[in-house]
């Protein structure tokens, strides 16, 4: 990674959306191992329980980036309700919680998005 692709002030975090656990390896894997040393953040935005158990699928995240960057504090799982029962389109409260959401972060300087475009999914 070229020193000038991501640039980050102390107080600035960068953000990694990821579907689901596992896409953020699949997809930004390489990139995640060479951000271990800055401050970002890993966000999943669904359970992924469409995949298996919802808490073994958090869990083998959290160690999947704790092997790439030796942290385990850098996941959040927001949970957006997309694949859990059945596939539906976003609502206006998934607009609101996830506006509520980015505002928790102060000053974001890169973001990234892992997506499949082949998932059947999307």
């Amino acid at each position: 990674l070229e020193e000038s692709l991501v640039k980050q002030i102390d107080d600035e975090v960068i953000l990694i959306f990821s579907p689901h656990q596992d896409d953020e390896v699949l997809g930004c894997g390489a990139l995640i191992h060479q951000l271990k040393d800055l401050n970002f953040k890993v966000i999943y935005l669904t359970s992924g329980k469409g995949g298996g158990d919802s808490l073994v699928r958090k869990q083998e995240a959290i160690n999947g980036i704790k092997i790439l960057t030796g942290k385990s504090d850098v996941c959040e799982f927001w949970d957006l309700p997309f694949y859990d029962n059945e596939k539906r389109d976003s609502s206006i409260d998934d607009f609101i919680y996830i506006n509520k959401k980015f505002s928790e972060f102060k000053k974001i300087s890169n973001i990234f998005i892992c997506s499949d475009l082949n998932d059947p999914n999307r």
